[in-house]
């Protein structure tokens, strides 16, 4: 029931790209901009720093005012290697080809952020109804979730009165600290945004002004935590208790990674599929040893209404399934919506080094290519080696039983599960020179080699003709 006879492969090789972003002088030893060995390995469908290194993307949105889409990124403007944390910035018409601007946040300008300008989002119509980016402002290194923590994460913000062409910092932090008690492992990454679901849990009035914000992070010795605050006006935020707890070092399931010590940047949404039932989707980077993952679940809320008494530490939200957002070098997810009202998944893509080794190259990490997320639902599934029980990347949403021609009867399942896929507007980076080639292989161990000298291309892979049964 799991034989898969063919495979068939659509490639498309493109060999030229957008115009390059502005190019600026890198501080350091490697290679310069412009340079043969800085534009050597230089990706064409990725997007990538001026020079140096960065990390995260960071608050991007869509301004319908001017129909621009706005991305900030960690960027070291002096180094290949992490620190002097900066917001880059760049703006873009199409999701693909992206114009830099000057850089939106710097350190060492303010009181509250003078070590580092780190993660955080953005919403529209928020602080004295501008566009506002809330974001971790640091006065403390070094961060990190096996060493003490020195209480230098603040949650700051800055808003914009030109479309998002400068950024004027607020005189004071929104929240100055953790909890008060807490032995944290770190606080950062503020994520604002809005949600039925837990106007419901506490009830509130979205019309009195309802507006939600996490913070990522963990407790010392027992495990990450995601940080709830509320807040009518975007300004004076009540802590609500946590969101998310886990204990450390466990997993939800053998296909669900491991919830690690710390959790960063952290993003909420509630997203609709096509049945018509709403689901409540968290993105969360999970801190752990060695690795790290960046992860997702969709859940429920535990209790609900006002003065429902609720366990502070089990946390609020309930994993059903939880899953890997990419399991190569990304980390780091964040989410937006596009003009169309996708949701649009963007990460930080690492290279093989570590975060001390200068780059001979001149510039270090990209972002992924942006990809459309959603709820997808498979349904006619019939789990014949009874796969799809317990606990999973999955829910099962419907079972029932269906009568074969022999006589037996089968159980034919619903699933549903987090879907990805690349944006379709990456394909305004094919040009006339774009190669098409066709070719079909069984995956039972034959090849074919495609006839063509392009440097970049693209995989469409779709897998046909199998026998009905485990998809």
């Amino acid at each position: 029931m799991k034989m898969i006879p063919g495979v068939v492969i659509f490639v498309v090789f493109v060999s030229a790209l957008v115009v390059s972003p502005q190019i600026t002088r890198a501080d350091i030893v490697p290679a310069k901009p412009g340079t043969e060995l800085f534009k050597q390995f230089r990706p064409v469908y990725h997007f990538l720093g001026r020079d140096n290194w960065i990390n995260d993307p960071c608050g991007p949105y869509y301004d319908e005012e001017t129909d621009l889409y706005h991305l900030f990124y960690q960027y070291n403007p002096n180094s290949t290697v992490w620190g002097n944390a900066t917001w880059g910035h760049a703006v873009s018409k199409d999701q693909v080809t992206w114009e830099d601007y000057p850089n939106a946040l710097r350190p060492f300008e303010d009181k509250w952020d003078y070590l580092g300008v780190f993660s955080g989002s953005a919403m529209g119509n928020a602080i004295g109804g501008k566009r506002t980016v809330f974001y971790t402002g640091v006065t403390a290194l070094p961060i990190h979730w096996t060493k003490k923590y020195l209480f230098g994460e603040h949650v700051v913000y800055a808003t914009t009165e030109d479309n998002g062409k400068t950024w004027q910092k607020g005189s004071e932090p929104l929240i100055e600290l953790p909890p008060e008690g807490l032995n944290v492992t770190g606080w950062r990454d503020p994520n604002v945004f809005h949600s039925k679901a837990l106007d419901t849990h506490f009830g509130y009035v979205a019309s009195n002004g309802s507006n939600y914000l996490l913070v990522a992070g963990g407790i010392h010795d027992v495990g990450p935590r995601i940080f709830l605050y509320h807040a009518e006006d975007y300004v004076n935020w009540e802590y609500k208790g946590y969101l998310f707890s886990q204990e450390k070092n466990t997993t939800f399931s053998p296909y669900s990674a491991n919830w690690g010590f710390n959790f960063e940047t952290t993003v909420y949404r509630e997203i609709e599929d096509e049945d018509g039932e709403v689901h409540n989707l968290m993105l969360f980077a999970a801190e752990g040893d060695p690795n790290r993952y960046p992860m997702w679940a969709t859940g429920s809320f535990s209790g609900g209404g006002c003065g429902v008494e609720v366990d502070p530490e089990a946390g609020l939200f309930t994993p059903l399934m939880v899953g890997v957002s990419d399991r190569s070098d990304w980390y780091a997810n964040i989410i937006y919506s596009d003009r169309e009202n996708r949701n649009v998944l963007l990460g930080w893509i690492t290279e093989g080094n570590n975060f001390t080794t200068g780059q001979p190259q001149g510039w270090d990490g990209i972002l992924s290519v942006p990809r459309e997320v959603g709820i997808t639902i498979v349904r006619d599934i019939y789990d014949v080696d009874v796969h799809l029980v317990g606990k999973g990347d999955w829910i099962v949403s419907n079972s029932k039983d269906v009568s074969c021609g022999d006589g037996t009867t089968k159980q034919s399942k619903t699933i549903k599960t987090l879907g990805v896929k690349p944006l379709s507007d990456l394909q305004l980076l094919r040009n006339e020179n774009a190669l098409e080639q066709v070719a079909s292989v069984s995956v039972n161990g034959s090849s074919q080699v495609l006839n063509s000298t392009g440097a970049s291309f693209e995989l469409i892979a779709e897998v046909s003709d199998f026998e009905r049964g485990s998809k």
